[in-house]
């Protein structure tokens, strides 16, 4: 009995002193002498210090113990490897020399975002790095072209986050640019000077699931786009950008989507029909281009049943809005409506109540004429409403959440007026209801119980003062 509990403790014993072992990260062990050698010269080309790093006050030899500086222990190596290196933020200047990080081979976070980083972006060079999988250049000066090259064969990269949004990139060149990414799964190049048009080979990252090139020059169609190959793709933002043709039909086959926003391009042409597939999308913006057949888009777009966010502004020009029923029966999850700027001359359409979840709906700065249908004061989780810029006349409903609703809400519409609200967005008739009854509230608050009781506390608290703590005193 006691040599099988002797062997239990000393297996037990073993296990923890090994746990305890492996997770020492200095003084046991250090970096690894090449990966020191390379920081070194990353912060060489560098135009500040970096706490820690060589070069500053409290320098050590262990690069591990570096600012930004991750390290892991690996059985195969008897050093510290580097795998983590995050200096976002730092104000680093100079410019970005992929050689001097080629040696650390077991890097796997690359982040140096929200620097003053500049000069030309070499993707290939980096890419070289075999264990990399985040890299997030964001918010520096970079300049150049994202190109690329196809890697070589068993030699594919591993990255799977880029990020190079906020930069002054000019081009995605190449037709290979993306072909040596197949585990890519989120791409970034917002707000850059990117200009070309998307590069067909991005369609070879079958693991990609977030999209965003926004605020770009890119142009051209997206006909020739292959979105079936992007089955995971669940957000695309391709908006302020000037591409141009119609909406691209093979997108449908994305059922996973849930956000698509092409805002501000210069596409054309109806909603494809088979986006009645995207059964996951929630966000839909296609507003400030030229889509025609409002019908059949909200046609399409009611099947989608968990749309919750749905901007079609500046659109359909010359075309009036549906008023049938059976248009605006779907739609169970939609919380916003935005279908500004049409430049149409027919009524509200009533059947907008139907629209039992909506709580933001804009028909700001249309033709639209007629009165607002009683109906939509059944809209009870409404919370902004914009009719403004119209040429709607009669009164303004009175029930529900109309009385909520500043008067700006109505401006530009001469012939309407409420209880509250003239059709010039001024107030008429006093305060809403809501602010008559804070106001009542507060009269009944500061009446003679409130001063009543403002005195009673007065009065104790001089008593303790001028009576109670002078008797205690006296006594010490």
């Amino acid at each position: 009995m006691f040599r099988i509990s002797s062997e239990r403790s000393l297996v037990a014993f073993s296990i923890i002193f090994s746990s305890l072992v492996c997770q020492l990260p200095h003084g046991v062990w250090s970096c690894a002498p090449a990966d020191r050698i390379a920081l070194s010269r990353f912060s060489s080309s560098l135009g500040m210090e970096i706490d820690g790093w060589p070069g500053a006050a409290n320098y050590s030899g262990d690069c591990c113990r570096w600012l930004g500086v991750r390290c892991r222990r690996f059985r195969a190596y008897h050093d510290l490897r580097v795998v983590n290196l995050d200096l976002a933020g730092l104000g680093l200047t100079g410019p970005l020399l992929p050689s001097t990080l080629a040696h650390l081979d077991e890097l796997r976070v690359l982040n140096l975002s929200r620097n003053s980083i500049h000069g030309a972006f070499f993707l290939p060079e980096l890419l070289r790095m075999p264990r990399l999988r985040v890299l997030d250049l964001s918010q520096n000066s970079l300049t150049g072209e994202l190109t690329g090259a196809a890697a070589a064969p068993g030699s594919t990269s591993r990255l799977v986050h880029l990020d190079v949004s906020f930069n002054m990139l000019t081009g995605l060149r190449g037709p290979s640019v993306f072909l040596g990414l197949p585990r890519l799964r989120k791409f970034s190049a917002e707000s850059n000077q990117l200009s070309g048009l998307l590069p067909r080979s991005l369609s070879s990252c079958s693991e990609l699931t977030y999209l965003n090139v926004a605020n770009n020059s890119l142009h051209g169609t997206l006909t020739g786009f292959n979105f079936s190959r992007l089955a995971r793709l669940r957000a695309i933002h391709l908006d302020w950008n000037q591409l141009s043709g119609p909406l691209p039909a093979s997108l449908s086959h994305c059922r996973e989507i849930r956000v698509v926003n092409f805002r501000r391009n210069n596409l054309s042409g109806p909603v494809p029909p088979a986006f009645r597939r995207l059964q996951a999308l929630s966000f839909f913006d296609i507003g400030v281009n030229s889509i025609t057949g409002i019908d059949q888009a909200l046609r399409t777009l009611q099947h989608c049943r968990a749309l919750a966010v749905l901007i079609l502004t500046t659109n359909f020009h010359g075309e009036e809005m549906p008023g049938n029923t059976t248009t605006m029966r779907g739609f169970p999850s939609l919380r916003l409506l935005g279908i500004a700027n049409r430049s149409t001359a027919p009524p509200i359409p009533a059947t907008l109540a139907a629209l039992t979840a909506l709580q933001k709906l804009d028909l700001s700065c249309n033709e639209l004429a007629g009165e607002i249908p009683g109906s939509l004061a059944a809209l009870t989780f409404l919370s902004c409403f914009d009719v403004s810029h119209n040429r709607l006349y009669g009164l303004v409903p009175a029930g529900g959440q109309f009385s909520t609703f500043p008067c700006s809400s109505f401006a530009g519409n001469p012939g309407l007026h409420g209880q509250y609200c003239d059709g010039n967005g001024s107030v008429v008739g006093g305060a809403p209801e809501y602010d008559r009854a804070l106001v009542t509230v507060g009269s009944e608050m500061f009446r003679l119980p409130f001063w009543l009781g403002m005195i009673t506390g007065v009065c104790a608290t001089m008593i303790i003062y001028v009576v109670v703590v002078p008797y205690y005193s006296d006594n010490d």
